[in-house]
């Protein structure tokens, strides 16, 4: 049986980001299943109360916030049903440095760890002892990507800054992404979810003049399918 795979966007905001929210750390994620369904999932903790948890003697950063919301997000798939959880997970960060820190090798680096990468890493070996397949990845911040820019919305929202971007943008991204669902479908009888899957499976493309990760590719063929759809067609041809 095909294993069904999940994206997830996480996303986590620093207390300095805005003042009147300077004691809180805020962060969530975004998860499109394989059904193609959304839910979307924010908190915040206040900073005295993770450095409790987590014996953090240090400034809380943008790297805490964002391991914070994929250790929220392990944490409520571990304890999910054996369903759930015999499926794939991409796991999305728009942070360069967590997605360093969760690939590296882990058993060297174990000891040398915060406390909260420690609980990270094993929350991820508990899973893949589970016969849970997840990625890390790591997926360039405030491009049109729909889970990162929903994501860094909602948590902005959830914050009450007054500094919430536009979703707009973000909607019609989602619309060209449906016809282009149709248009993989219909004619490459091939479904969104597993065109990913085999996308990712090498890392880099080129497009035009320009060398891009795999997962930023999958994002502007959506949006060069609205403009220029004999060049998606002859990509698809070639590749799949």
């Amino acid at each position: 049986m095909k294993r069904k795979i999940n994206l997830v966007y996480t996303d986590g905001s620093h207390p300095y980001h805005t003042p009147s929210t300077k004691d809180s750390i805020y962060y969530g994620y975004h998860l499109i299943d394989s059904d193609e369904k959304e839910f979307t999932y924010t908190t915040s903790m206040n900073k005295s109360k993770y450095n409790d948890l987590f014996n953090n003697k240090n400034d809380v950063n943008s790297s805490i916030a964002e391991l914070l919301a994929i250790h929220c997000f392990l944490s409520q798939l571990d304890s999910s049903d054996q369903n759930t959880i015999l499926q794939d997970y991409h796991i999305f960060t728009d942070s360069e440095h967590c997605f360093h820190l969760l690939n590296r090798d882990s058993d060297r680096l174990y000891k040398k760890s915060s406390l909260l990468q420690r609980e990270v890493i094993k929350l991820l070996k508990e899973l893949r002892d589970k016969n849970c397949v997840v990625e890390i990845m790591w997926v360039e911040s405030h491009k049109e990507n729909w889970g990162n820019l929903f994501i860094d919305y909602e948590l902005t929202k959830s914050r009450g800054s007054n500094k919430v971007i536009s979703i707009e943008k973000k909607k019609n991204f989602r619309l060209k992404q449906i016809l282009f669902e149709d248009y993989l479908l219909n004619t490459h009888n091939i479904e969104y979810s597993s065109f990913l899957e085999k996308l990712l499976k090498q890392k880099y493309y080129k497009f035009g003049n320009r060398k891009m990760s795999s997962n930023n590719f999958a994002f502007r063929l959506v949006e060069a399918f609205s403009n220029d759809r004999k060049l998606v067609h002859k990509f698809m041809e070639e590749y799949f």
